[in-house]
């Protein structure tokens, strides 16, 4: 999800049963701005019990790509959220 601070717009991905972990943002080459590029993401697919590397437009956060791995990835320690019970 990506909110705009000056005017509360908000914009993002979602997918049933996805679970992305911290995205990383690539700027495209020569971009004069912060929006002007594309989020990497390893995502988590439960209901295919594997995961994929999603490219996203970092200005209108619609889905680019994704390359599925057959095996889910195991999620890293920075950056994760699991709600408590």
């Amino acid at each position: 999800m990506k909110i705009n601070t000056q005017n509360g717009d908000a914009a993002y991905w979602h997918s049933e049963g996805c679970h992305p972990g911290e995205p990383c943002f690539i700027p495209s080459p020569g971009s004069k701005d912060d929006q002007d590029g594309i989020l990497l993401s390893i995502v988590l697919d439960t209901l295919h019990g594997n995961s994929f590397l999603m490219l996203l437009d970092a200005s209108t956060m619609q889905e680019i790509a994704r390359a599925t791995v057959p095996e889910p990835v195991v999620y890293g320690f920075h950056a994760d959220f699991f709600p408590g019970n």
